[in-house]
């Protein structure tokens, strides 16, 4: 256990709570919210609704990602080792990697963009 109480433990200890709080931007903004951002503020601008949905996309993924790589350098500093384990998910990291770029993130935008939509034809009914 003492190997858990070094620098390098409380640095990746205080690296994954500072990406759980910036994830919290990304997880927590609802798609009604960036739906009438891009109404509101900038008259309906479809290309707001898109940034605002990619960036919404990009950073779950990316803070996830980082939370991961996060746990397992802390898993490193507490001298936890499996070349097999690693070589699998290092694998694992590039097919993802690969899949996220080719079909993944488009996936992902139509999802949020469908709920976007949804969400655009409850608000017209109410307006």
């Amino acid at each position: 256990m003492g190997k858990l109480y070094n620098f390098t433990a409380i640095g990746l200890t205080y690296d994954v709570v500072g990406v759980a709080i910036l994830g919290f931007a990304f997880f927590s903004t609802p798609i009604s919210a960036i739906f009438l951002n891009s109404r509101h503020f900038h008259g309906g601008n479809n290309g707001v609704l898109n940034a605002g949905i990619e960036i919404k996309t990009d950073g779950i993924t990316g803070t996830a990602i980082l939370f991961i790589g996060f746990v397992f350098q802390f898993l490193g500093a507490a001298a936890c080792s499996s070349e097999i384990i690693s070589q699998l998910f290092l694998l694992f990291l590039l097919i993802f990697l690969i899949s996220y770029f080719v079909f993944l993130r488009k996936s992902i935008f139509k999802y949020f963009e469908r709920r976007a939509k949804a969400f655009e034809e409850k608000w017209r009914k109410n307006e």
